[in-house]
């Protein structure tokens, strides 16, 4: 399987460059989760949350070597009328 390097444009895990899969037409995904440590000050507490990243939109493909951009994808809230 083929795979490309990915480079993380936002968020919590900004400017991490991480390996992802090359789909039958060497497309990477079109989104991808990174784990992320999420902190409470008040509680003195840490855990895991995913992060979720999209591909960025492009104008052109990446040069061989380079990185292809995902972006921070943060959640929506819902809200109420």
């Amino acid at each position: 399987m083929e795979r490309a390097t990915a480079w993380c444009d936002g968020g919590p895990a900004d400017g991490d460059l991480v390996t992802v899969p090359l789909d039958r037409t060497n497309l990477p995904p079109k989104f991808i989760r990174r784990p992320a440590l999420a902190l409470d000050e008040q509680t003195e507490t840490a855990w895991w949350v995913g992060v979720r990243y999209g591909r960025a939109p492009f104008w052109r493909l990446p040069r061989a070597g380079e990185p292809w951009r995902y972006v921070h994808m943060p959640p929506h809230r819902l809200q109420s009328a």
